[in-house]
């Protein structure tokens, strides 16, 4: 199973809100941090924003008027962002099969988790996880013998 994660995105993810400031100022806000801590250490939940602002003590309404104000997004889309990040840092690190990872990422299908990486990372999961791996890929190459040496220099591959 892949790691669970309940720290905040690093840099440079899709699931960042727009600096620092309005990261602590959205953890720090009595109906959005609730939220956040929630849907960072459940994201596997199928997630609404009734049954978040249920989980968290507010109102529906309050919570889905304050969390895109706060954050810059919808519960909804705020919670698909970081199950992508979530996915992709797995992808990167386990060997767990996509279908694998598409349950504890919270997708009922692997079709549906795929759509919704390939829409959020511009990638197929299956690719991004190749891609991601350069030091396996290159393994990889040599093993197959598709990479030979030229002169002195660093290997070149056989395309």
């Amino acid at each position: 199973m892949p790691p669970r994660s309940g720290h905040w995105p690093r840099g440079g993810t899709a699931c960042e809100l727009r600096g620092t400031a309005d990261q602590l100022a959205a953890l720090a806000d009595p109906v959005v941090g609730p939220a956040l801590a929630v849907l960072y250490t459940q994201p596997e939940r199928d997630w609404t924003v009734a049954s978040l602002a249920a989980a968290t003590g507010v109102s529906r309404v309050t919570l889905a008027r304050r969390f895109p104000v706060t954050v810059g997004d919808t519960p909804a889309a705020h919670l698909t962002h970081w199950r992508m990040d979530l996915a992709a840092q797995w992808l990167r690190d386990c060997d767990d099969s996509v279908a694998a990872i598409s349950r504890t990422a919270g997708y009922a299908s692997e079709y549906a988790f795929s759509r919704a990486f390939t829409r959020v990372r511009g990638i197929p999961p299956g690719r991004y996880r190749a891609s991601s791996r350069p030091a396996e890929r290159d393994r990889d190459e040599h093993a197959r013998g598709q990479v030979k040496h030229v002169g002195r220099g660093a290997p070149a591959t056989n395309l």
